[in-house]
Protein backbone atom coordinates (compact mmCIF):
# COMPACT_ATOMS: atom_id res chain seq x y z
CA UNK A 1 0.00 0.00 0.00
CA UNK A 2 1.40 3.39 -0.98
CA UNK A 3 1.70 5.95 1.78
CA UNK A 4 0.60 9.50 1.16
CA UNK A 5 2.95 12.23 2.31
CA UNK A 6 1.46 13.68 5.46
CA UNK A 7 2.26 16.92 7.18
CA UNK A 8 2.91 16.41 10.87
CA UNK A 9 1.25 18.79 13.27
CA UNK A 10 3.62 21.31 14.81
CA UNK A 11 4.14 21.04 18.54
CA UNK A 12 3.37 23.98 20.79
CA UNK A 13 7.10 24.74 21.20
CA UNK A 14 7.63 24.72 17.42
CA UNK A 15 4.67 27.06 16.89
CA UNK A 16 5.87 29.47 19.59
CA UNK A 17 9.43 29.44 18.23
CA UNK A 18 8.18 30.08 14.70
CA UNK A 19 5.92 32.95 15.85
CA UNK A 20 8.70 34.58 17.87
CA UNK A 21 11.23 34.39 15.04
CA UNK A 22 8.65 35.83 12.61
CA UNK A 23 7.93 38.68 15.03
CA UNK A 24 11.64 39.38 15.49
CA UNK A 25 12.15 39.41 11.72
CA UNK A 26 9.25 41.85 11.35
CA UNK A 27 10.72 44.19 13.98
CA UNK A 28 14.14 44.07 12.28
CA UNK A 29 12.54 44.85 8.93
CA UNK A 30 10.65 47.84 10.33
CA UNK A 31 13.72 49.22 12.10
CA UNK A 32 15.89 48.93 9.00
CA UNK A 33 13.52 51.14 7.04
CA UNK A 34 11.36 48.70 5.16
CA UNK A 35 11.78 46.03 2.56
CA UNK A 36 14.40 45.99 -0.16
CA UNK A 37 14.21 43.99 -3.36
CA UNK A 38 17.33 42.11 -2.32
CA UNK A 39 15.81 41.23 1.05
CA UNK A 40 12.63 39.91 -0.53
CA UNK A 41 14.62 37.82 -3.01
CA UNK A 42 16.88 36.50 -0.27
CA UNK A 43 13.97 35.43 1.88
CA UNK A 44 12.28 33.74 -1.07
CA UNK A 45 15.49 31.86 -1.91
CA UNK A 46 15.89 30.83 1.71
CA UNK A 47 12.35 29.44 1.82
CA UNK A 48 12.98 27.52 -1.42
CA UNK A 49 16.20 26.01 -0.05
CA UNK A 50 14.41 24.98 3.13
CA UNK A 51 11.55 23.41 1.15
CA UNK A 52 13.98 21.50 -1.08
CA UNK A 53 15.97 20.28 1.93
CA UNK A 54 12.75 18.95 3.46
CA UNK A 55 11.92 17.13 0.21
CA UNK A 56 15.42 15.58 0.09
CA UNK A 57 15.17 14.49 3.71
CA UNK A 58 11.76 12.90 3.16
CA UNK A 59 12.99 11.09 0.03
CA UNK A 60 16.05 9.80 1.90
CA UNK A 61 13.90 8.48 4.75
CA UNK A 62 11.51 6.83 2.29
CA UNK A 63 14.45 5.24 0.44
CA UNK A 64 15.96 3.96 3.68
CA UNK A 65 12.62 2.42 4.70
CA UNK A 66 12.32 0.75 1.30
CA UNK A 67 15.84 -0.68 1.59
CA UNK A 68 15.10 -1.98 5.09
CA UNK A 69 11.86 -3.58 3.89
CA UNK A 70 13.61 -5.25 0.94
CA UNK A 71 16.44 -6.48 3.19
CA UNK A 72 14.03 -8.14 5.60
CA UNK A 73 12.38 -10.23 2.85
Amino acid sequence: MAHMARKQKKTLVQRVTSDLSDAAMDVRRRLSGGETKRGITGRKASATRKRNATKRSLAARKGAATRRAKASR
